[in-house]
């Protein structure tokens, strides 16, 4: 028995040597400072009521961060549990203090329905290294409470509009932690506004819906003030303060009195906001509720709230790691979530801003959200930490019987301008321009530069995206870190990557750069075609394209300045990881001139063609490029870099039907603008000439004088009647280049057509020939007996009216021609006009379309001529 005695003792001194050890050793850092509040939390939206707790811990952070668990015993049925467990507390030199955090638990393992307060509690505090369970080591432990429990109101009360989500209520229990499960990531906002929404101090008027329900608005007051502290080019009015915030947000929202705010509306209105006050901010979202794919537009249609579901889900949900991307880009994040009434069977809502998340290695996740529990009275602000989890059908749920959903993500993200410090940019490209794999044989590798200035260190931040043009979608993804390090030059250092592997898409596709998830502005550049992405950063953005890339030249930046707009794109000899040959960066720079004249596109001129430009401030001459080749790498017609004026003229000879390309820049002392944008006119075709039209079976035969060298084809047009007819021509046919006839069959025996012709080709047009008449002639009759002479027969009737039959006889194979001419000698029409054989003919000649009068009409052959009168009397 002594000998276990002295077993006990000596087991009893150890502990408290251990403990008096750990004590000493924790007096060696400050702890974390504590007061705590319990309460049992009023749900005004369900029946019966739910056993849910509020634990609130206002705490001042120590100089090492801790794990918070609590113990609580009811002091009325000595009821026992865990009603905190594994709180992360932080250190002061991750966070200001003093903060307050709230979290809910299961109210029923301390107290039986129906959950009568008030109540009395003893609370015990243990704060810990690492995550840890009950039972505590003593060394844990560092205070004892006696605390009175009263009723606090939770969420917005009825803030939902009633709209049943379609979510399907599966039982789920969340998973617990491992003890000494380490946090893997860890990301918090100390210093978020919130903004107590007190209904009876501003409660509903003629121009403000109430602080009751004003959940939504106050989220992204709280969301502008927090940017607004955190970016200096982020600016509000002087006087616009976080209740004039949320009160001029709940009327662009649209809110109706003491509602909630539908999605679209609380997007829209975002915008509106933003474009008021000209933000540099972009809306982006993930919600279950919106099903158009690009996203939300603002009043204005100005600007887009864009949406980053996951395009192949048909079900999309707001997902954990759009909350982590947008907490870690240091954007802004609100969240709304939706709870069921399982009496009513109503969907109520509450929106709320995330201040915190963070993850265990076993997979927990906890989250963060500041709001206001009760908005119809004062002291309802606090911050709660809640543990997430993921049921089978995608939802993210938490609170006690994780019974709310998590259906709206949306961020306002700061947009990266051009010109600011953080910005990049897209310096030089090279890729092969025909295929959609690049095939590698090329000499150069393929590569994508990026220009950033060279002071920026945190170049991880940067991702370039490259994206398919043809589906939107992204394939490949890098940070710039990954990237080689090229030249640096006047505070600009370029970064490149090669692609000798063909993993590069060739046309219509893209790339797009980014910083903290952000497209950087005008950064989401394309080849080939422009398009929209579907995915990644620039998901819901449309792409600025640059043209088709020859399989020889790089796409590469050219003039001078210190911004992007201040250049312009050239096509050159590819350099990765160089300045590009026609590239300064300088603080000051030459404005690129503005092309004026020919208007771009402008179609058939003619002789000579006067280009003009805007002149630039300090520009002492101008270089004029004149090219065939759209690219200016071959074909180089004119490179004048000594204009002094603003105006040149440029004569097109030898370039018929050619389609010309211009551009322009400034010139000074060591400066070299942009080149101006590219611009191209086409110079007309030749006119074909000596058009003439003749018939013969129902069938017009057309020939020409083919004068052009550069046509594609010749467009055949015709209308019903003669020259001075009033009907329209159209195009009945398009022949091919080279060609010098056609034959019209699709004619009516007995009609006038008049036919006119032109030269065409992709780039231009020549003028219309002359006319050429004709009336088609019904189908010969030809008589089987065999004439032995030549002879021409009087018409019969004679006079006629409309139509007269005219005879003749061939006594031998020959060419044939029947014209009719008026009093003038001019032909009419040419009613035969081919070879015919031995027999004896008839045709009917209908002039239907001549007034009253005589006409002549005369048979040709090589061996004899004819001419005899007839008399038209209508």
């Amino acid at each position: 028995m002594r000998r276990t005695y002295n077993y006990i003792f000596r087991l009893v001194l150890i502990f408290l040597l251990t403990t008096a050890i750990q004590n000493k050793i924790l007096s060696q850092s400050t702890l974390p400072t504590i007061s705590l509040d319990i309460n049992k939390i009023h749900w005004g939206n369900y029946t019966p009521q739910i056993p849910d707790g509020l634990a609130t811990i206002t705490f001042t952070p120590g100089t090492q961060a801790k794990y918070l668990s609590i113990g609580a015993t009811n002091n009325a049925t000595s009821q026992f549990n865990i009603i905190v467990s594994n709180m992360y507390l932080p250190s002061s030199s991750e966070t200001p203090g003093p903060l307050i955090f709230s979290t809910t638990f299961d109210f029923s393992l301390i107290s039986a329905p129906p959950y009568s307060v008030p109540l009395s509690l003893t609370v015990y505090i243990h704060l810990l290294d690492a995550v840890g369970f009950y039972p505590f080591d003593p060394s844990t432990f560092v205070d004892q409470k006696i605390i009175t429990v009263n009723t606090v109101e939770n969420n917005a009360i009825g803030a939902g509009d009633g709209t049943d989500p379609g979510i399907t209520i599966t039982p789920l229990v969340r998973p617990g932690q491992s003890v000494g499960d380490p946090m893997t990531n860890y990301q918090y906002r100390p210093d978020a506004p919130n903004l107590d929404l007190d209904n009876t101090q501003n409660g509903i008027s003629a121009t403000y819906a109430g602080d009751l329900n004003a959940c939504v608005p106050t989220a992204t007051a709280n969301s502008m003030k927090w940017l607004q502290s955190k970016y200096t080019d982020v600016s509000l009015p002087a006087d616009m303060n976080l209740k004039k915030t949320e009160q001029t947000l709940s009327g662009k929202m649209k809110r109706k009195n003491g509602q909630g705010t539908p999605i679209n509306n609380f997007i829209s209105g975002k915008l509106d906001f933003i474009e008021q006050y000209n933000l540099p901010l972009e809306v982006k979202f993930q919600s279950s509720w919106n099903n158009n794919p690009v996203g939300v537009v603002s009043t204005s249609g100005k600007s887009i709230g864009r949406n980053f579901d996951d395009r192949n889900n048909p079900n999309p949900k707001p997902t954990w790691d759009y909350l982590l991307k947008n907490m870690k880009n240091g954007e802004d994040v609100e969240m709304n979530y939706f709870w069921k009434d399982p009496t009513d069977q109503k969907w109520y809502g509450h929106s709320v801003n995330v201040t915190g998340l963070n993850e265990f290695q076993d997979g927990t996740k906890k989250i963060a959200f500041k709001h206001d529990g009760n908005q119809s009275a004062t002291g309802g602000l606090r911050e709660d930490i809640e543990q997430v989890t993921v049921d089978a059908n995608g939802w993210m749920r938490f609170g006690q019987n994780n019974q709310n959903f998590i259906t709206d993500v949306v961020a306002e993200s700061p947009v990266v301008q051009e010109g600011r410090d953080a910005a990049a940019f897209f310096n030089e490209f090279f890729t092969d321009a025909a295929p959609r794999k690049v095939t590698g044989n090329l000499a150069t590798p393929q590569f994508v530069e990026v220009a950033l200035k060279s002071t920026i260190t945190d170049i991880n931040n940067y991702t370039v995206t490259m994206y398919d043009g043809k589906t939107g979608a992204s394939y490949a993804t890098y940070t710039l870190d990954q990237f080689t390090v090229g030249t640096t030059s006047n505070g600009l250092t370029t970064y490149y990557k090669t692609f000798p592997s063909n993993n590069l898409l060739g046309p219509p596709a893209g790339v797009a750069i980014s910083r903290t998830g952000a497209v950087i502005q005008n950064q989401f550049i394309s080849y080939g075609g422009s398009f929209t992405a579907v995915d990644g950063d620039a998901t819901g953005l449309t792409s600025n394209d640059i043209g088709m890339i020859p399989t020889t030249a790089s796409v590469q930046l050219s003039g001078s300045g210190t911004a992007f707009s201040q250049f312009s794109f050239n096509y050159g000899v590819p350099t990765p990881g160089n300045i590009n040959q026609n590239e300064s960066y300088s603080s000051t720079n030459l404005s690129k001139p503005g092309a004026v004249s020919p208007n771009n596109g402008d179609k058939n001129k003619s002789g000579a063609v006067t280009i003009t430009w805007t002149k630039v401030t300090s520009a002492l001459n101008y270089q004029l490029q004149i090219s065939a080749d759209p690219f200016f790498l071959t074909n180089i017609l004119i490179d004048n870099s000594s204009l002094t004026d603003s105006t040149y003229s440029f004569a097109n000879a030898n370039l018929e039907g050619s389609k010309i390309y211009w551009r322009v820049r400034a010139l000074g002392t060591n400066l070299t603008s942009g080149y101006s944008p590219i611009r191209s006119y086409s110079n007309k075709l030749n006119t074909p000439t000596n058009l003439n039209a003749t018939s013969s079976s129902s069938k017009n035969n057309l020939t020409w004088t083919d004068n052009s060298t550069s046509e594609t084809g010749y467009s055949i047009e015709r209308k019903d009647g003669n020259a001075s007819s009033a009907n329209n021509y159209s195009v009945v046919q398009t022949v091919t280049a080279n060609s010098n006839s056609y034959t019209d069959q699709n004619v009516t025996a007995g009609s006038t057509y008049t036919y006119r012709i032109r030269a065409v080709n992709n780039n231009a047009e020549s003028d219309y020939s002359s006319t050429s008449t004709v009336s088609t002639v019904t189908a010969i009759e030809k008589d089987q007996r065999i004439p032995t002479e030549f002879s021409l027969d009087q018409n019969y009737p004679n006079p006629f009216n409309p139509t007269t039959i005219i005879s003749y006889s061939i006594p031998e194979n020959s060419f044939v021609q029947l014209k009719v001419y008026d009093l003038l000698g001019n032909v009419i029409t040419t009613l035969v006009s081919e070879n015919q054989g031995t027999g004896i003919y008839k045709i009917t000649f209908d002039g239907s379309n001549l007034t009253s009068g005589i006409y002549f009409y005369q048979l040709i052959t090589p061996k004899y001529s004819s001419t005899k009168k007839l008399m038209l009397i209508k």
